[in-house]
């Protein structure tokens, strides 16, 4: 049945006659019956969980899940494409390109569907820290459609994803049916805080009720009296518009420590930024994991804070866990690192997780962070490292899952409700706006 649906999606993609797409179309919607029938009575009778052998594990999971009957859209019923021949630039720049190249040459355009997307595990780790395994396919090369340098939030809003790329010339909003469907990016109308600088959006919630999308960004001061360095602050935006226009709110997150023009590193001398957001339905908060800069050395790497779901993550109502309690105020409070460095910021030796992104996790029924590690005062990354926490303040201990030379990484989740912030057993990894494989989460028997 699998090769089945594979010959009906080919022969799909060799002809244009409405009425014999139709009759290909039926015969899928019966072949994808057969499949998980055949499937699940494999396991009433006792055997194991079938595996699929040739089609990809996204498209069999859909399957099953709904009972072998694939909705309207669903990528099931797609022709089978392949390679296009169009041409993808294997190196790229994390900002807009400089003259010669325009930002069109950094926009990848995908070949295949999801049906050819996946090849052989490139890589399975079994982590230390639980009974889980990754699996990390190879896949046809996705790229945000706008230049990335922080993470990029997203959301759906009338049936469509909406991703917002940041970089030190803006921001941009895409939105398309996926991740891999965005459309060409609009600009958008950033916050304006009451001081120089510059604003990466980072993280995102849209309130299903009142159509108000909270934002919280990145802020880098211009005024500081280290030449050429920065503090970053973490400030709040609503916008009424889907993202288009922003309002900005004021800062909630501040490290209360002055800056050090001693640092010895090109960017940053104090500060609290590069961070995502994700709301916890059970507890009723908005978590924040956020970079910090500087401080005491229990209070350096990733820290915490939260606001209380009817606060909406606004300025005075975002607290830090310190040494235990959530009584230290988002500005100018302390901070107890939960991914603590060794070393510090200050330079020249430096260890140290930064940039969290987090994600509630449905299959695993946990949260899980990507986290950027620096192993010099030039930022030079020690690869992709992932963690597991399920209350946001004890985390396992990170493990590396993949060597990159870039910054930024984030998932998007594979699915009808997938984002930056939520996803399930299969996902996609994005490093400085780019990915190159699908993520697979599998529960190992204890």
């Amino acid at each position: 049945e699998e090769l089945n649906i594979l010959d009906l999606q080919t022969r799909m993609a060799q002809t244009d006659k409405a009425d014999i797409r139709l009759v290909y179309q039926h015969l899928l919607k019966i072949a994808s019956v057969n499949l998980w029938s055949f499937s699940r009575a494999i396991e009433r009778f006792g055997g194991a969980s079938y595996e699929p052998r040739y089609l990809t594990p996204l498209a069999f999971s859909e399957l099953m899940a709904s009972a072998g009957q694939p909705g309207e859209g669903s990528r099931v019923l797609r022709p089978r494409e392949r390679d296009c021949g169009k041409q993808y630039l294997d190196t790229i720049s994390r900002h807009w390109p400089s003259s010669g190249t325009s930002p069109q040459a950094l926009r990848s355009r995908r070949c295949t569907t999801e049906v050819d997307v996946f090849a052989q595990p490139v890589t399975a780790v079994h982590l230390s820290q639980g009974p889980v395994e990754l699996k990390i396919y190879a896949a046809g090369p996705a790229q945000f459609p706008a230049g990335v340098d922080s993470n990029s939030p997203a959301f759906w809003r009338d049936g469509f994803l909406h991703v917002i790329n940041s970089d030190p010339a803006g921001a941009h909003l895409s939105r398309g049916e996926n991740a891999d469907s965005l459309a060409d990016p609009v600009p958008v109308e950033l916050p304006v805080p009451q001081r120089p600088g510059k604003v990466w959006m980072e993280a995102v919630w849209l309130d299903p009720e009142s159509d108000l999308l909270y934002g919280w960004y990145h802020f880098e001061p211009a005024d500081l009296s280290c030449p050429e360095r920065t503090a970053p602050i973490i400030g709040a935006a609503v916008s009424k518009d889907g993202g288009l226009t922003w309002e900005d709110r004021g800062f909630v997150l501040e490290n209360g420590y002055p800056e050090d023009c001693s640092y010895q590193i090109d960017w940053f001398v104090g500060g609290n930024g590069d961070f995502s957001v994700v709301f916890d339905r059970e507890s009723g908060y908005f978590y924040f994991l956020f970079s910090n800069y500087i401080g005491a050395p229990e209070e350096m790497g990733v820290g915490v804070a939260r606001s209380a779901f009817e606060d909406r993550g606004q300025p005075g109502t975002v607290w830090k866990y310190y040494r235990g309690a959530w009584d230290e105020p988002g500005l100018g409070g302390r901070a107890t690192a939960v991914f603590r460095s060794p070393t510090g910021w200050q330079g020249p030796n430096i260890d140290a997780f930064w940039g969290p992104s987090v994600h509630w996790n449905e299959y695993l029924g946990t949260y899980v962070v990507l986290l950027n590690r620096a192993k010099d005062a030039n930022w030079g990354q020690d690869g992709i490292y992932i963690a597991f926490s399920r209350d946001l303040v004890n985390w396992t201990e990170p493990e590396k899952i993949f060597e990159a030379n870039d910054w930024y990484p984030q998932v998007i989740g594979l699915g009808q409700a997938g984002t930056d912030s939520l996803a399930g057993r299969f996902l996609r990894v994005y490093v400085g706006g780019l990915s190159t494989f699908v993520l697979e989460f599998a529960r190992v028997p204890s």
